[in-house]
């Protein structure tokens, strides 16, 4: 996350900012299911949560998996 503060003098707001144009890394903006992630930062700022909608294709609910 810093590497992305450096780079982009600022810390990324999206899933697509973090991602950025790297290759080796566009296959990583869906989940199993081949839907988007949902991306938020959380109150302080400098971490995120990215969280698939999971075999039932919503969020918020028992399926979800978060990722710090």
């Amino acid at each position: 996350m810093e590497n992305c503060n450096e780079n982009l003098g600022r810390y990324p707001i999206d899933l697509n900012e973090l991602i950025g144009d790297n290759p080796t890394r566009q296959g990583r903006r869906k989940d199993a299911w081949n839907r988007v992630y949902k991306f938020a930062m959380t109150q302080n700022g400098k971490d995120f949560l990215i969280t698939p909608a999971g075999p039932d294709e919503k969020f918020e609910t028992e399926d979800d998996i978060i990722s710090k």
